[in-house]
């Protein structure tokens, strides 16, 4: 049951309270006034952002705070709220913040920071929202199936359902993807092959192509090194036509030593000199030599270089343009060969995913028995609840059809069929009802499905509403749109009704519903000066006696004249 619920810097609110007890509120004021607005509030402690609230952020003066009490003695919820950090008691706060200056929105479960998202799953425990709009849904076939899915008690039969029926996605994903890559593989597995054969066959050395043209180009260049080699040592050693260097300074150090036979110099330093030059001529002339032993190449050499190089060629050709390209092809194909080996079997895939399929199909094929007895039920309660709501000779039909494509909710498609006279044939009903007419229906099926669980048989309703929690909150916003006279008269019973079994919340215009409201609120603009400005804001005041009295009269003819202070002091048994 909801408490309390305060608001700050919502729309016209600037500050407000309402404070509520069990049985009916109705909540009454001109148009325009903020009633909705109201809701919409009550719409964000549910999880919801409403739009009119998106539209305010634009806007903001200030934080738009909502904070909500509630009485909860459902385990499930208190559970909820453990599970998230939160402080989980009889009494469970809820709060919204949107930032002013960043317009996020933050949410606080039982003390504890939580996603908007969690708020969503606990309100499903405590509070229904009925929208101006939300009769429109019954136009959408997904929200018929919802609807009769809620009536049906469908919940476990559907999850069910869901896990074979995931079961055999996942089953028909796995068969599929390995029937596309058995497909490719298979197409290129011979080419695999080949590039595997070829590559072993050349048998190719990281770094040998690098190698091969180094050596090719030494071969090249091998007669102009040689000619080079062998002039360094003639010039050292000399030859049979020219004097070496080796044999110049012999006879350059024997002339010296003639020379200190006739001068006084010895030509001790010189001497030295040349001791130190032979080793070093020497080694030159030595190493000449092995390096012209070293450079035997011969034609054979180069034709062999050639021919390695070309079969090379074919491969970085086929494969490259780099020899590193081939390797890598040649890994890529040795991976897809193994992969097409170690393929699981098709056969037994296909035989998985049938099996899955089957389990999944029979499992609609439940759902389906349930829901077309249920749809049975459904249309014959509504219809029976619509005369109460002014329909004397209107009738629901919802059609339920076993389809053959398996989807998400089963394999059933959805129609939802409206006559409003025994005289004009069913049609659909986005088609043949009025939306005040739609209105009433919705109305008409909120109270079968809440009828259903109060009559012992809903005890695991599809939406977790009512899930053990007297005080459960269910919330109407101008539910009566498009009717009065004896059609209002027979909706304030109604709701006046559902209210001994569970907290109601209602907005509306119309004064047989509010005299049947336990308590009533009223919402009215005014205009509040801060400091140099003035603003108009609404605030909310509990009506009691004459003012009650007076408001109910307003309602019934605009203003509180005798006659319609009169009715309105019948209408509340005064």
């Amino acid at each position: 049951m909801l408490n309390e619920i305060s608001l700050k810097n919502v729309g016209v609110f600037q500050e407000a309270t309402l404070r509520l007890e069990p049985g009916m509120t109705a909540i009454t004021g001109e148009t325009g006034a903020g009633k909705s607005m109201l809701l919409s509030s009550l719409g964000l402690i549910a999880g919801e952002t409403p739009e009119r609230i998106k539209s305010l952020k634009d806007t903001l003066v200030g934080d738009i705070e909502v904070e909500a009490s509630f009485s909860v003695s459902n385990e499930s919820v208190h559970q909820l709220v453990r599970d998230a950090g939160g402080y989980a008691d009889d009494e469970l706060l809820i709060s919204r913040t949107i930032d002013a200056k960043t317009k996020r929105a933050s949410a606080v479960l039982g003390g504890k920071k939580v996603p908007s998202a969690l708020l969503k799953e606990v309100a499903e425990h405590l509070v229904i929202i009925h929208g101006q709009q939300d009769h429109l849904q019954l136009r959408s076939a997904q929200k018929v199936r919802e609807l009769l899915d809620r009536y049906a008690c469908a919940a476990l039969e559907l999850d069910r359902y869901q896990t074979l029926y995931a079961n055999f996605t996942a089953a028909q994903r796995e068969y599929t993807s390995s029937e596309e890559r058995s497909t490719e593989l298979k197409k290129n597995y011979e080419y695999y092959k080949y590039i595997v054969a070829q590559v072993e066959a050349l048998d190719p050395q990281p770094g040998e192509e690098e190698s091969l043209l180094k050596q090719k180009e030494r071969i090249a260049h091998a007669g102009e090194v040689g000619q080079l080699l062998s002039a360094v040592v003639v010039n050292v050693d000399g030859d049979d036509e020219q004097t070496g260097i080796s044999a110049s300074l012999g006879q350059l150090e024997r002339n010296l030593v003639d020379l200190t036979n006739y001068l006084d110099d010895d030509f001790a330093a010189e001497l030295y000199a040349f001791g130190e030059f032979y080793p070093i001529l020497s080694d030159i002339s030595a190493k000449m030599q092995r390096r012209l032993a070293d450079l035997e190449y011969s034609l054979t050499d180069l034709e062999y270089v050639d021919k390695r190089l070309g079969e090379l060629s074919t491969l970085t050709n086929s494969w490259g343009p780099m020899l590193e390209d081939v390797f890598n092809a040649y890994r890529n194909a040795q991976e897809n060969i193994a992969a097409f080996e170690q393929l699981s079997d098709l056969d037994e895939l296909k035989a998985k995913r049938d099996a899955a399929e089957n389990d999944a199909r029979k499992q609609a094929e439940v759902l389906h028995s349930l829901r077309a007895t249920a749809a049975k039920e459904f249309s014959a309660a509504v219809t029976a609840q619509l005369v109460d709501l002014g329909f004397n000779d209107a009738a629901i039909s919802l059609d339920v059809q076993l389809g053959s494509t398996l989807g998400t909710y089963g394999v059933d498609t959805f129609k939802l069929l409206f006559s409003p006279h025994s005289s004009v044939p069913p049609g659909a009903i986005d088609k043949v009802a009025s939306g005040g007419e739609l209105s009433r229906i919705m109305l008409a099926v909120e109270i079968v499905n809440l009828r259903r669980y109060h009559s012992g048989q809903n005890a695991k309703t599809a939406r977790k509403a009512a899930s053990g929690d007297a005080g459960f909150l269910m919330v109407f916003d101008e539910v009566d749109a498009g009717v009065g006279g004896e059609v209002a008269n027979k909706v304030a019973t109604l709701l006046s009704e559902i209210a001994k079994d569970v907290q109601i919340v209602v907005v509306t215009h119309l004064a047989q519903i509010a005299a049947k409201a336990d308590q009533q609120f009223s919402i009215a603009k005014q205009e509040v000066e801060a400091g140099d400005t003035k603003g108009m804001y609404a605030r909310i005041e509990k009506l009691e006696g004459e003012k009650r009295l007076a408001e109910i009269a307003r309602m019934l003819s605009g203003e509180p004249s005798e006659t319609a202070l009169a009715h309105a002091q019948e209408m509340l048994g005064k």
